[in-house]
């Protein structure tokens, strides 16, 4: 998409030139006068010097903040026809910023839905089991679950925890694990607001879950779950940088990717599989993809905070003796909970350290 410029609109009263303010960055006849556009925003557009530099000069525009690369942030919709259209002819239709309530409505049931399968499958994948066949059934009377009782969360809220009909009890994380991927799936989707990207992120969260229960209950990751995250998370990945406007140019993307598979397999290799475990390695491609999708300053910072979180409780649980010296620690958990700060933190820390190193 070539990026043009207009003389600003007499509102601004200065002879500054500013970038357009429009929904998915589709122009407008006027500019927008409410704020001055984001740093992010405005590295993006120009090349121009001029824009501020000065503490204050910023403070009164306002705290340079991430606009999802299309000025939401400096200029939000003022009618409902804002909420969802095309960018300029030719190019992808995207979904710049949806209502939280819409985005509510519509990933708090399928985070629900995909919870209540992903309980199935922590329990029966490590056992070798097909998650489609037979139909879930209480492990205690073999009695089938009837669908009325399969409703996330409420069913299990109903039968007050117990099965209905030998009433052994049912363990308390099936609802967290709904409510949580629930939550999960939602906090993604607020904070991207971004369809492709949602596209993307959203199946490696997912399998996320899945996975953390694994490795910590068994101490392994399996391929098939993180293979499948890893094809799931593709399309959203294309689609985003098939756009006029991806969230980071290609050479991030594959420098984020290339990042994660290179530390972990690197680390597989030179440790001769003592330092880290096969199914770590498996799992980096589909997290470097997500996170690489975001930018290579969410990759790295999700990549470092893996390591460190890892390291930090490690240490706490050698010291407090709840570990011993010689026993495996599950790495898996660390690695997704590393990639959640990338991926809900990363940019603003990758920020803050290089202006910190005068990087920036």
């Amino acid at each position: 998409m070539a990026r043009t410029w207009r003389e600003p609109s007499p509102a601004y009263g200065t002879t500054s030139r500013w970038p357009p303010c429009a929904p998915a960055g589709r122009p407008r006849s006027a500019w927008c006068a409410r704020r001055a556009p984001c740093g992010r925003c405005w590295r993006r557009w120009t090349t121009s010097p001029t824009w501020a530099t000065s503490t204050a000069t910023r403070a009164t525009w306002g705290s340079p903040r991430r606009c999802r690369a299309r000025c939401w942030t400096c200029c939000p919709p003022t009618s409902a026809s804002d909420w969802l259209l095309p960018e300029w002819p030719g190019d992808r239709a995207v979904t710049a910023a949806l209502p939280w309530p819409l985005v509510v409505g519509l990933v708090a049931p399928l985070g629900l839905a995909i919870g209540s399968f992903l309980n199935v499958v922590v329990h029966r994948v490590p056992l070798g089991l097909s998650v489609v066949h037979p139909p879930s059934a209480c492990p205690q009377c073999r009695q089938p679950v009837r669908g009325r009782d399969n409703v996330p969360v409420l069913s299990w809220l109903l039968l007050r925890g117990r099965c209905r009909d030998c009433r052994t009890p049912i363990p308390v994380r099936y609802p967290l694990v709904e409510a949580g991927t629930a939550a999960l799936l939602v906090a993604v989707a607020l904070h991207l607001q971004d369809v492709a990207l949602v596209l993307a992120v959203l199946p490696v969260a997912a399998a996320g879950v899945a996975l953390a229960l694994i490795d910590l209950e068994h101490q392994r990751l399996p391929f098939a779950i993180s293979g499948v995250a890893l094809v799931l998370a593709l399309p959203g990945v294309v689609a985003d940088q098939l756009g006029s406007s991806p969230a980071a140019p290609l050479w991030q993307l594959l420098a984020g990717l290339a990042a994660w598979v290179g530390v972990y397999a690197g680390t597989w290799l030179l440790t001769g599989g003592r330092g880290m475990g096969l199914g770590d390695v498996v799992l980096a491609p589909a997290l470097g993809l997500a996170l690489g999708a975001l930018g290579l300053g969410p990759a790295l910072v999700g990549l470092m905070a893996g390591f460190v979180l890892g390291a930090v409780v490690g240490v706490l649980l050698l010291a407090t003796g709840r570990l011993r010296r010689g026993e495996r620690l599950p790495h898996g958990p660390f690695m997704l909970l590393g990639a959640a700060v990338g991926v809900f933190a990363g940019e603003p820390i990758a920020s803050a350290y290089l202006s910190l190193t005068g990087l920036s």
